[in-house]
């Protein structure tokens, strides 16, 4: 394989006693489009900053085609940047705004007008030079930020949360342009953003950040189907987390015995690092699964939780319930059925789909967590 075009080495990170990044190694293949997705504080956008060189590592290197950038100013870096809030300048142009990020480099101003004309037809503005930015609307001025970016043919292009600042519908049509720009550019491209859908839609591959640590890298799919820790199973995608002991299930597999009246026994695949094996009944464990993977049974299937409908949420072609389940401590479980399947306040049960699509996973729970 070849090298990775860029290559995150490693790096650490904090500010005063608080260390937001821990060791965090990734690799950008040329071209590719990696997506950096968390919450707040997970340290994504010190991740990003660090290698613009708007921070400096306290140790690790950052990489860029075996050039070793980590203490080069941002400036001498090659890389292009689009912010959250655009940055644009009002006063200027559209393609005032886009030969800005041309300053300096000793072009003349035949060569300049061509860099511009071409980064706006790469975003699919062409024509709009004389424009200016309060005459174009939220998603053309995405665009012009990213023609800016790219004017200067930049090694690597960084995006800070690009899209944040725009409503949904807006949001929605933008990414999709965003993504066909990027492709047609074939740039190599980090991206952070806290948006699930949008590292989906743009990213290659997604790294998901938590408290400064890298937990898992990979494609979408991987991430919502084959989840690494505890934590991408839950802030990827929909899930329900249900707390039982861990059982020796059909073949040896795993299995989890959950809480609450009837304790069903629910298989599930135990996840690499939980500490639990076929030979280990009784651990505290919990299952987490998605409400795509259960069904809506009568309150008197065998194997089932009993419970009653908490909340009905239609959404188009799916409709989601949250059933509170019978028990001494309050514990919703959430379920993707058809509209009509039950009303609120009815008393159902819920059941393991057969054949579900994405099986649950077992984790290994400490004494005292739910």
């Amino acid at each position: 394989m070849p090298p990775p075009f860029l290559h995150l080495d490693q790096l650490d990170k904090s500010f005063g006693r608080e260390r937001v990044l821990s060791g965090i190694s990734l690799e950008v293949g040329k071209g590719e489009v990696l997506a950096l997705l968390g919450p707040s504080g997970s340290g994504k956008t010190t991740a990003l900053r660090s290698v613009a060189g708007f921070e400096v590592p306290d140790s690790g290197r950052v990489v860029v085609d075996g050039e070793d950038v980590t203490r080069l100013p941002p400036d001498r870096r090659h890389f292009g940047m689009v912010f959250q809030h655009y940055a644009l300048f009002p006063h200027l142009t559209v393609g005032g705004n886009v030969a800005f990020g041309l300053a300096g480099r000793g072009l003349d101003r035949a060569a300049v007008e061509r860099r511009v004309a071409e980064a706006l037809a790469l975003v699919e503005l062409p024509g709009f030079q004389d424009r200016r930015v309060g005459q174009i609307s939220g998603g053309q001025q995405q665009r012009v930020a990213l023609a800016r970016a790219l004017a200067p043919e930049p090694r690597v292009l960084l995006l800070d949360e690009p899209l944040s600042n725009l409503d949904p519908t807006l949001r929605e049509r933008t990414r999709r342009e965003l993504r066909i720009a990027i492709r047609r550019v074939g740039i190599t491209t980090l991206l952070v953003t806290h948006e699930q859908e949008e590292a989906f839609h743009l990213g290659d591959r997604v790294a998901v950040l938590y408290r400064g640590t890298l937990q898992q890298v990979g494609t979408p799919e991987d991430l919502y189907a084959r989840p690494a820790t505890r934590f991408v199973a839950t802030f990827v995608g929909r899930a329900s987390v249900l707390p039982g002991r861990f059982e020796r299930g059909a073949e040896g597999k795993g299995a989890v015995r959950l809480d609450g009246p009837g304790s069903p026994v629910w298989p599930g695949m135990v996840v690499g690092g939980t500490e639990l094996t076929p030979g280990t009944p009784g651990e505290l464990a919990e299952l987490i699964v998605r409400p795509e993977s259960l069904l809506l049974v009568a309150p008197d299937t065998p194997n089932a939780l009993a419970g009653r409908v908490a909340e009905r949420r239609y959404a188009g072609p799916v409709t989601y319930y949250q059933v509170a389940l019978a028990g001494e401590r309050p514990l919703e479980i959430e379920v993707l059925a058809p509209a009509g399947a039950a009303a609120e306040g009815d008393a159902v049960a819920v059941a393991l789909a057969p054949n579900a699509p994405i099986p649950p996973w077992i984790f290994r729970r400490a004494e005292g967590e739910t």
